[in-house]
């Protein structure tokens, strides 16, 4: 039966989200699946696609930010004051979302295994919250409320709010906070420019990191002004772009890309390496977009799991770019 759905911005739905860590699948024949009972297939195929779903892509872009993010992790351990944040910007669908919530995941996961105090039962090293179109001070601390479950009735007023959230944060140990969806917050406007403020205040009153996850932050108004510079000041700035297809060095990252999500598709007559062969018609087909290749790919291969065909299959006239064992070399 299928779990009753709960977003990530709220503590069950994350915990959900960090505890989802399916194996993989064991590899099986052809052969060893047509042998199995209608149950068995079922249940190996559900597996599968669990597996496709939950899987990641480790591009050089996400190492890049998840290393910074751990080194203000790191340094804000011993910053009562003047904390350093992360702000992970560019256009939609380049996985900017992923990005940030794997590096909440990681810290959890990472806390627990080393059982850190913040990784005992009961504490909740990273809130996750997104902000709402047309926020003001109030409604954005009570998406904080709301990801604790915390009472936001009409009459609370907006520093008791401000005052119960950090408290809470501080006693469930919270080390790291995303706040996803910044974008619309433009400190040019008075709420906005308001709700931006409660943020600073919430960072101040709490021992956790911060990292703004938007579209196109740069030009969304949150940078501007003084408000802006100070943010500017203190957060670190990673613009995330779709791949390019003009430097060697990019069309490599791309290739290698690739290869890791075939293998990650648990697909049983899949040749190695075959996806290489439409490298440049994937590419095409997602513009250099790290997320529109992993939705592309994942709804091929789980239709290729549905009619048993098992492998990866594109319309016709998609031409190979080039030898495959050349472009193997490359991205080896």
């Amino acid at each position: 039966m299928t779990e009753h759905f709960l977003p990530i911005s709220t503590k069950e739905g994350w915990s959900r989200f960090v505890a989802d860590d399916p194996p993989r699948p064991p590899k099986i024949s052809c052969a060893e699946r047509d042998a199995q009972t209608a149950g068995e297939r079922e249940r190996y195929d559900d597996a599968r696609r669990h597996f496709i779903a939950a899987g990641i892509v480790r591009t050089p872009a996400f190492d890049k930010i998840l290393r910074s993010a751990s080194s203000r992790l790191r340094m804000n351990e011993h910053k009562r004051t003047g904390k350093l944040g992360l702000i992970v910007s560019g256009e939609p669908a380049l996985g900017k979302t992923t990005t940030v919530t794997q590096i909440g995941k990681l810290h959890t996961l990472r806390r627990q295994h080393q059982d850190h105090p913040a990784g005992q039962p009961g504490c909740i090293p990273v809130v996750y919250i997104t902000v709402p179109p047309a926020c003001g001070p109030k409604a954005m601390i009570a998406e904080f409320a709301e990801f604790f479950a915390l009472p936001t009735n009409g009459r609370i007023s907006h520093s008791t709010l401000l005052n119960t959230v950090s408290q809470v944060m501080a006693r469930v140990r919270t080390e790291l906070v995303i706040v996803d969806e910044i974008h619309n917050l433009n400190v040019n406007y008075r709420m906005s420019a308001d709700a931006s403020d409660a943020l600073k205040q919430l960072s101040e009153k709490c021992a956790a990191t911060f990292i703004y996850a938007g579209v196109n932050v740069e030009s969304s108004g949150l940078l501007d002004g003084v408000r802006g510079q100070q943010i500017s000041s203190r957060f670190e700035l990673h613009h995330v772009s779709p791949f390019s297809d003009r430097a060697t060095a990019h069309r490599t990252e791309w290739e290698a890309v690739l290869l890791d999500l075939e293998e990650s598709l648990c697909l049983m007559r899949q040749p190695e390496g075959d996806i290489l062969t439409y490298s440049a018609r994937l590419f095409a087909d997602s513009s250099g977009s790290i997320g529109r290749l992993v939705d592309i790919l994942h709804l091929l291969a789980l239709t290729a799991i549905d009619d048993r065909s098992e492998r990866l299959t594109f319309a016709s006239g998609a031409a190979p770019r080039t030898k495959r064992a050349t472009i193997l070399a490359a991205a080896s």
